[in-house]
């Protein structure tokens, strides 16, 4: 029996490609660039703070 699929990888990543380029498409190449660099800065401040709130609460992780 085949599992039934819940997520759609390919159709997540063209919406955010179109998502971002909707975004960028009058941007110079610094200001995408510039654009870009502010997006990862928030994701990295999202994971790190996610990654302290698992290891405030002593969850396991998969190196235990």
């Amino acid at each position: 029996m085949e599992a039934k699929k819940t997520f759609d990888a390919v159709a997540f990543v063209r919406k955010v490609r179109d998502a971002n380029y909707e975004a960028t498409k009058h941007m110079t190449p610094q200001q995408r660039v510039a654009w870009y660099r502010e997006r990862a800065r928030i994701a990295h401040n999202e994971y790190a703070e996610l990654a302290q709130r698992k290891s405030d609460s002593k969850e396991p992780t998969l190196k235990e």
